[in-house]
């Protein structure tokens, strides 16, 4: 069964039901589980994004890591991405705040975030780039995962 968007920040990616393939959402207890593993509450936009398209996409965002679980590496290696040499991080990981967490990256170089502590419900996006900036985006999250669509 493919998810309905119509009702949600997502209405956009209605027009690729058809070439979706498999979806599947993460359940309501999956979401806390993921909040509570990295102590932040998600934003309203990124508890439907999981509730819809959390563990398979469809196939909607090739080339990005944005399901469960793989979506929870994404931390892990932004800060590897900021590894120097001698194993010492770049100094922009000092802009990095616990609330921010990585819902995406593509190929491993260029990681998506938001901050969980801010207080819209679909918070701008900022992208930490494989040449050590963290760009703001003037998009909102929902806004980035329908560019997403590959």
């Amino acid at each position: 069964m493919k998810p309905d968007f119509n009702n949600t920040p997502f209405r956009s990616l209605q027009m690729y039901q058809r070439r979706m393939s498999e979806t599947e959402g993460l359940s309501e207890s999956e979401i806390i589980a993921l909040e509570q593993e990295y102590d932040v509450k998600f934003p309203l936009v990124y508890r439907q994004f999981l509730a819809l398209l959390g563990k398979k996409d469809g196939g909607l965002f090739h080339g990005y890591c944005m399901t469960y679980p793989a979506v929870r590496r994404n931390g892990e290696g932004a800060l590897q991405l900021l590894k120097l040499p001698d194993g010492s991080l770049h100094p922009v990981s000092q802009e990095l705040k616990p609330g921010y967490f990585f819902f995406a990256q593509w190929q491993g170089y260029n990681y998506w975030f938001f901050d969980c502590d801010a207080p819209e419900d679909d918070p701008l996006i900022y992208v930490l780039t494989d040449d050590n900036r963290i760009d703001p985006l003037d998009q909102t999250l929902s806004e980035s995962i329908t560019n997403f669509v590959g």
